[in-house]
């Protein structure tokens, strides 16, 4: 079969799969939010919504995680889920916080800056409480966010942009240097994004490399990190590659035991 063949083939095959993967996830999502009575679907632009504090046009659409994903990434965090916190910064209508208490997280903190958003995440904690599963979202700007003592999760799914991420992680690094403790960030869906509205073209697809943002939590290196490598300054460390959508990892524990993945750590 020649090439000019075979091509329009594979892209209706691929065409395909993405329409088949679509319907699949908002399937499984559907199904997540009438399972607890919450709603936690939808797609909206901060652009669009009420800001109280913070900067809206830092800020990315809100898309909630899907499902499979996320039990993907979960399965790769340390699995005594009890002894941390689990942090979502930019959490919406607080899929991601429902996710992590389901698995056993002892608190399960989301920070949403957006109005709309932390209202119905509002909603959906009082919803899932009748479920027996709590959640804590907080309105508020993340790049003025305080996290909590005690050993960590963080979660970012692309939620704002460089300049708010860069304050963030300077938050995050400095209350680690306060008080040295198992501290894991989890990073997906990295995008070279800007804020738009409902009917603005496709976005660009994802640009920045993952170690960027290893490096931020690790300002006296200068070289890109390896794989499991120790970050100098925070002593995190780094592994890469077991997220099909860009995703980073970091950790102040072993990472072939943080980060074990379906083909090995």
């Amino acid at each position: 079969m020649t090439p000019s063949a075979f091509l329009p083939k594979a892209r209706r095959r691929l065409d395909e799969l993405v329409r088949w993967e679509r319907r699949l996830n908002g399937w499984e999502e559907r199904r997540f939010d009438r399972k607890l009575g919450v709603d936690t679907g939808g797609r909206l632009e901060p652009l669009e919504l009420t800001v109280p504090s913070g900067d809206a046009s830092a800020g990315i659409t809100y898309l909630g995680t899907q499902p499979r994903l996320a039990r993907w990434w979960l399965s790769a965090l340390p699995p005594d889920h009890g002894r941390f916190t689990f942090v979502d910064m930019g959490s919406g209508k607080g899929r991601v916080l429902l996710f992590a208490v389901q698995v056993g997280f002892s608190r399960s903190v989301g920070v949403e800056f957006a109005e709309e958003l932390h209202s119905t995440a509002v909603a959906n904690a009082e919803a899932a409480r009748g479920h027996g599963f709590s959640i804590e979202p907080v309105l508020g700007d993340a790049a003025s966010f305080e996290f909590p003592l005690g050993p960590l999760v963080v979660h970012f799914n692309n939620p704002f942009s460089e300049k708010t991420m860069e304050r963030v992680l300077a938050n995050l690094s400095a209350s680690y240097e306060r008080e040295s403790r198992p501290l894991v960030v989890v990073y997906q869906q990295m995008r070279d994004e800007q804020p738009r509205a409902s009917n603005a073209e496709p976005r660009a697809p994802r640009s920045r490399a993952v170690s960027q943002r290893a490096n931020s939590l690790a300002p006296a290196r200068r070289r890109r990190p390896t794989d499991g490598e120790a970050l100098h300054g925070t002593d995190l460390r780094v592994s890469r590659g077991w997220n099909p959508h860009g995703g980073l990892a970091l950790s102040t524990e072993d990472p072939s035991r943080v980060l074990r993945t379906r083909g090995g750590a």
